[in-house]
């Protein structure tokens, strides 16, 4: 629970309006192993026993992203049934509405599919769900379970069936400031905010809620220098969807200067568009911005290497003139000067122009159904020549993601039919391949992603072979030698 930013800052909000008994769980996150052999529900029930001591009066609250959306299901159904007078609600970016209709089938929406799941004996796992922002989930708590404000959804009890509700709930305003700090020795420690988690290129993929905010930049710096002292430098992690994207680059240039001011010893990550850095001024403004802030780590986005694909899967850039903000579907001309572009800023951060003694970069690609032979070739090629860029100090990571179906997206809208589990939400994410095998070979060969990517598990050395065999695995795909797979082994 400590380590969610969000449910931080909730629980602050909650404090401040006179809900002094807020606790976050669990304290030591669950493990892999224990979800794979189900240990994990004999210690959650023994906490929840710990923790709980008025079932009447208490909210369980469940941040459900639809990574984790079973995993909630299965607590939440566990805790119906162990104490079935306590309020437990759902939240977080899993729960959008989307109405959905393909050739007179109707698909359903998380928030609709939440309210309807029941325990064995028949009682409804969920009270309410909550679309949007916390600022209705927190006027629900001090209201003693008034659900009257937007963005609150709870079963239609009239006819036992569908919603009641509407809208979407708002951020609350905010005074506190929500930061993540991990102590990994005595030297270093990790802290991990967002300053301002808007993107206003809104690819047809993208799940990220966002939502723009100002900041206070001194308040975020008072937290960081705070947390700093207890070791002598710390790795920061601005957890923002895409930075840089303004031209006069705030608020970062003001929060890293900052820092800088107050002499905190850091080195910093952010996540960036490469077609940010297309443009020669932009790319001069961005560069100095690195070497003088000393940002060592930078994940970046590269997605998409086809136009035809950025154009069914809405691979957006926007960007401003003047007032106004301009978004269109990146060209190939958009995506090839990407790869240059990308290119270019490697050898320049290895050069002697950078003044940091070590970097790690990021890039990433996302394989969609519908790649070509040649497109997914080239995804292939273009990720080892970045990754043979590597040498000593300098580190260049590259991963190959799946196109999740991810609830609330432009893809699952347009796509809902071409899903083999439409609303078996818990595998529609980038970790699972939920596409229908009608659509070709490609399907296979995204199978396969996952089966290399478990072969060569150092995703830092991609261990010789790596690439040859994503190859491979492609060729097999369009030439007929892979099968098909049940849907649990899709992963």
């Amino acid at each position: 629970g400590e380590s969610n930013i969000g449910l931080k800052l909730i629980r602050d909000l909650l404090v401040k309006k006179g809900v002094d008994n807020v606790v976050l769980y669990p304290e030591t996150p669950i493990l892999v192993t224990e979800l794979e052999n189900d240990t994990w529900k004999t210690r959650y029930l023994k906490e929840l026993h710990e923790i709980i001591q008025d079932e009447e009066n208490t909210v369980l609250g469940f941040s459900v992203a639809t990574d984790n959306y079973q995993l909630a299901l299965d607590m939440a159904n566990i805790t119906r049934q162990e104490l079935p007078k306590l309020k437990i609600v759902g939240g977080g970016p899993h729960f959008r509405r989307q109405e959905i209709v393909k050739d007179g089938t109707h698909y359903f929406d998380t928030v609709f599919m939440a309210l309807m799941m029941k325990t064995e004996n028949g009682a409804n796992i969920f009270d309410a769900i909550f679309y949007g922002g916390a600022d209705s989930f927190i006027k629900y708590v001090i209201s003693d379970g008034k659900t009257d404000f937007p963005g609150i959804y709870t079963k239609n009890r009239d006819t036992g069936i569908g919603t009641k509700g509407k809208g979407k709930s708002s951020m609350p305003k905010v005074s506190s400031i929500p930061i993540r700090f991990k102590k990994v020795n005595d030297r270093w420690g990790e802290i991990n905010l967002i300053l301002q988690d808007t993107c206003p290129n809104m690819c047809g993929y993208c799940a990220i809620m966002k939502h723009n905010r100002e900041i206070d930049v001194q308040a975020y710096a008072d937290a960081v220098e705070e947390v700093s002292k207890e070791v002598n430098a710390v790795l920061i992690r601005v957890r923002d969807s895409c930075a840089l994207k303004r031209d006069d680059l705030e608020p970062y240039e003001s929060f890293f200067a900052e820092l800088k001011r107050r002499k905190i010893r850091s080195v910093k990550g952010l996540y960036l568009d490469p077609q940010d850095f297309v443009a020669e001024e932009r790319y001069r403004r961005r560069f100095d911005f690195l070497n003088r802030y000393g940002v060592h780590n930078l994940f970046f986005g590269r997605d998409c290497v086809d136009a035809n694909v950025a154009k069914k899967i809405g691979r957006n850039y926007a960007y401003h003139n003047g007032e106004k903000c301009v978004r269109r579907v990146r060209t190939q001309e958009d995506l090839d000067n990407e790869k240059e572009t990308l290119t270019w800023l490697i050898h320049d951060l290895k050069s002697e122009r950078f003044n940091l003694d070590f970097l790690n970069m990021f890039v990433s690609y996302i394989s969609t159904p519908f790649e070509t032979y040649e497109s997914q070739r080239i995804m292939i090629d273009e990720a080892e020549e970045f990754h043979n860029m590597t040498n000593g100090k300098y580190l260049i990571t590259v991963e190959f993601f799946t196109l999740a179906p991810y609830p609330g997206t432009l893809v699952k809208r347009r796509f809902a039919h071409l899903i083999d589990n439409p609303i078996l939400f818990g595998s529609h994410t980038a970790h699972w391949n939920n596409w229908s095998y009608d659509l070709g070979p490609q399907v296979y060969f995204m199978d396969a992603i996952f089966e290399v990517n478990r072969q060569f598990k150092s995703k830092e050395e991609k261990l010789p072979g790596y690439f040859d065999a994503m190859r491979k695995a492609l060729d097999d795909a369009y030439e007929g030698r892979l099968q098909k797979k049940v849907w649990h082994e899709r992963r």
